[in-house]
């Protein structure tokens, strides 16, 4: 059973990223941008984690060396902020369902990213669970029912560079969780993005807005659930497993979307969905029993 505690983690934080479009319905009415957003999340997150953590006292804000400071940047900025903004670019310009298949092209090019980094093996099975993945998650998004007159060559774009932000994060945070633990590497991910961000928004506008509305008990429980909460979780799993494996799994984030636009919004579920999650779900059992000899490659 071990070994499916790193997995199953996961599986809980892709459900909590899946309930972030729920919590977006609530509060971007209210007139939050999407850099609003990130913001928000990122403080909430933040605060959040220095709270479950306040025992740690100052260990949490320790690193190994301080050239790993150049990494955690790396894994903030680009694989975190810049992967969030290019994802509602993305959701923007072609929808949520694409939106969500084109950021799971991450799957791609986080075994190009360990093979240059890491020098890990491109094996067939990664190959066959990577395109095994994609095609399910283009399933999902409606891509074989019709869908492509919403693709545009700009939201493509968008959309791989989303993918490669996400890898960017699985594969930048995996190296520097060699030497520093998973707690201190999620700190610095919400304390860089909260500072860089916060340059860019405007902080006192966003509070008046949250307060005037009564938003404080949804803003919060947005923080915690599709920030806080899921990237502990997922930055431990790193720490235990592979990051290819990781990026597979957390594919569970669209059964959590498709499934809460069943139950919430009456979406349909048809039998190319069904299909879809089933194949995604194949690309998870393969991935995980073979997580060894990924390893060793």
């Amino acid at each position: 059973m071990g070994k499916w505690i790193p997995i199953f983690m996961v599986m809980l934080a892709a459900f909590c990223w899946g309930t972030g479009g729920v919590f977006t319905k609530m509060i971007v009415p209210f007139g939050f941008s999407s850099t609003d957003m990130v913001f928000i999340k990122s403080v909430v997150a933040l605060f959040f984690l220095v709270l479950v953590n306040i025992r740690k006292g100052t260990k949490l804000f320790r690193i190994n060396k301080f050239a790993d400071l150049k990494y955690l940047t790396i894994v903030s900025l680009l694989g975190y902020v810049f992967y969030g903004a290019m994802f509602v670019l993305t959701v923007n310009e072609m929808g949520v369902g694409i939106g969500g298949a084109m950021l799971y092209t991450k799957c791609a090019f986080v075994i190009i990213l360990e093979r240059w980094i890491f020098q890990k093996k491109i094996t067939a099975k990664k190959i066959f669970t990577v395109l095994l993945t994609i095609t399910g998650c283009m399933g999902i998004a409606g891509l074989f029912s019709g869908a492509f007159e919403q693709i545009t060559a700009k939201g493509l774009l968008f959309g791989f560079l989303s993918g490669v932000g996400f890898a960017i994060y699985d594969v930048m945070s995996k190296k520097v969780l060699d030497k520093n633990t998973s707690e201190t590497v999620t700190f610095y991910t919400f304390f860089i993005a909260s500072i860089v961000v916060g340059f860019i928004v405007h902080p006192l506008e966003i509070l008046q807005v949250i307060m005037q509305n009564d938003l404080l008990p949804i803003v919060i429980l947005y923080g915690i659930v599709v920030s806080g909460l899921p990237y502990i979780l997922y930055v431990w799993a790193l720490s235990k497993i592979d990051a290819g494996i990781a990026a597979i799994v957390s594919t569970f984030e669209l059964f959590t979307a498709v499934f809460a636009g069943r139950i919430l919004y009456h979406e349909p579920l048809n039998i190319i969905t069904i299909c879809s999650m089933i194949a995604i779900l194949v690309a998870v059992l393969i991935s995980n029993y073979t997580c060894q000899e990924i390893r060793n490659g």
